[in-house]
């Protein structure tokens, strides 16, 4: 429930921002140019408006793995959510891990929030409470995702 809690809240807080471009998405000028200068910005962007806007990820993840290989932190969570849901190609739960891992790496909440839960639950992992609460720590402390400084309470209390 948690995960896909964390999910559906990322994904309206992305497609928030692009409320203004779906009006005007005829018109849309993407920075492709940007993003192939090597700007994680750039790529991200590109990625969040055709999984938001457009609404296919088959177009988006090219732009979120460069973004990811570029290290924009969202970018590799957004790698994994595709990944982990088998939206462009059948699920790959190997790969979604790794583009979680790295996205937590680079301090994205959501992607160790994610990881946290999976342990926890043994979702496509081992169940493992000590990489759970490694997880969840950062998610809390270096991601400054609020959900999961309430999952380690929970967790502690227990």
């Amino acid at each position: 429930m948690k995960k896909i809690f964390c999910k559906a809240l990322s994904m309206v807080l992305c497609a928030l921002s692009f409320i203004a471009a779906a009006e005007d998405s005829d018109h849309q000028e993407l920075p492709i140019a940007q993003c192939n200068l090597k700007s994680s910005a750039a790529c991200e962007y590109i990625g969040m408006y055709y999984t938001n806007v457009v609404g296919d990820d088959a177009k988006a993840l090219p732009f979120f793995q460069k973004g990811c290989e570029l290290n924009s932190k969202e970018s590799c969570t957004f790698c994994g959510n595709i990944f982990a849901e088998g939206l462009v190609v059948g699920k790959d739960f190997e790969r979604a891990l790794n583009y979680y891992e790295k996205g937590c790496e680079l301090k994205d909440g959501i992607a160790c929030n994610l990881l946290g839960s999976f342990y926890e639950n043994g979702e496509n992992v081992d169940k493992d409470l000590k990489k759970a609460l490694y997880y969840y720590n950062r998610a809390c402390n270096e991601g400054d995702w609020a959900q999961s400084c309430e999952t380690l309470k929970e967790i502690s209390e227990k």
